[in-house]
């Protein structure tokens, strides 16, 4: 679960690598993050930080995302 508050990202994170891939992004964004406790961090960036971020995570979630409609295709 992810709520946004003007310029704040407090993200529910159920899985240390969806949080690692979090922190791993300060590297190429520039936003802020204090990591609460085992299944929050809280974010701060700008909005368009905040929605690059939200972006790209559910990018990373897609990709690793089993389909098997595309078994059947084969």
């Amino acid at each position: 679960m992810i709520n946004i508050l003007r310029d704040l990202l407090i993200c529910f994170i159920s899985d240390e690598p969806i949080k690692q891939f979090v922190l791993s992004l300060q590297n190429t964004l520039k936003f802020s993050v204090t990591d609460l406790d085992e299944t929050h961090v809280l974010i701060q960036g700008d909005e368009i930080v905040v929605t690059e971020i939200q972006r790209k995570i559910d990018q990373l979630i897609d990709q690793n995302t089993f389909e098997p409609d595309l078994l059947d295709k084969e």
